[in-house]
């Protein structure tokens, strides 16, 4: 009879080379909770601040043709964009 522990897959929570992945996966849920409720917060502060959502604004500087190239507000805008874009996936 062959010996039991020769046929078990190793176990990868224990081996070093996956201890970040394995953390990572352990928090993930909790990560992606805490994104999402900065995120939501952003949002609110945002419509509370200037008296519309993130996308109306966005859209209006768009349409009206607003040259931000270069400032704070275009690099804001585009990493918004990116964090609306992500999440609809």
């Amino acid at each position: 009879m062959k010996n039991r522990k020769n046929n078990q897959q190793p176990d990868v929570t224990e081996n070093p080379m996956y201890h970040n992945t394995w953390k990572l996966l352990q928090k993930y849920r909790d990560v992606v909770w805490s994104l999402e409720l900065s995120v939501q917060q952003v949002r609110n502060s945002f419509q509370i601040e200037y008296g519309t959502s993130i996308e109306d604004f966005l859209d209006s500087m768009y349409l009206m043709g607003a040259d931000m190239s270069g400032t704070d507000i275009e690099h804001h805008a585009k990493c918004i964009e990116r964090m609306l874009s992500r999440r609809r996936f």
